[in-house]
């Protein structure tokens, strides 16, 4: 299955803010509340945020 969103494009869009460390400890964590304040702050889509939480395999009922 295709992912509708691209990993480096994520990546790239967090280090430009100095987000990428905090979103880094935060998958590591598994921190679902996390992951969404930080990806919201690049503004990623809501579709594509739990897309992306789904694929780190965390809890989205947060």
């Amino acid at each position: 299955m295709e992912k509708d969103y691209s990993e480096k494009d994520v990546q790239e869009r967090l280090k430009a803010e100095g987000l990428f460390a905090a979103y880094e400890e935060a998958v590591k964590l598994k921190d679902s509340l996390k992951i969404q304040t930080l990806l919201q702050k690049i503004s990623i889509e809501d579709d594509t945020i739990v897309a992306i939480l789904e694929d780190l395999d965390t809890d989205i009922s947060s």
